[in-house]
């Protein structure tokens, strides 16, 4: 088998080229490099700062409007407590489930207003209306 021609010897080596140095071009561009960072930075902060503001005002409206839908809710509440407090509440509620009034004798008090009840039980027996049995056994609850 033949053997295959030899290459042209080489007139030149690329190496010195490639390995060149600018080292005026490259402190140019770490110049160029720190002078954009440092004209860019008070705009990135300022962006940073009305983003911040930004998100703090959606947050305070979001509150706001919870706080108002807790106050339309404790106003609806309310009301309905009230209504369901009225006299005429308890006595619907009452005729519904065939509760019937109760006699005046049936009635014990307690409570805070219990020491009222006795006080007037015992002013009741004092002018004659009641007797003492009836004033003792309102004040003790039997």
């Amino acid at each position: 088998m033949p053997r295959p021609p030899a290459p042209p010897p080489r007139r030149w080596a690329n190496r010195d080229v490639a390995r060149v140095l600018d080292r005026h071009g490259r402190r140019w561009l770490w110049r160029l490099v720190a002078a954009v960072l440092l004209v860019s930075a008070p705009g990135v902060g300022w962006q940073l700062a009305q983003n911040e503001c930004l998100r703090l005002g959606y947050a305070a409206s979001a509150l706001r409007e919870q706080g108002e839908r807790l106050e339309e809710e404790a106003r609806r509440l309310r009301a309905r407590r009230e209504e369901l407090r009225s006299l005429e509440s308890i006595e619907g509620w009452a005729a519904r489930n065939g509760l019937v009034r109760p006699s005046p004798e049936q009635v014990v008090v307690v409570g805070e207003q219990a020491e009222q009840a006795d006080m007037m039980a015992l002013n009741a027996v004092g002018r004659g209306r009641r007797s003492e049995a009836d004033a003792t056994r309102v004040t003790r609850g039997d």
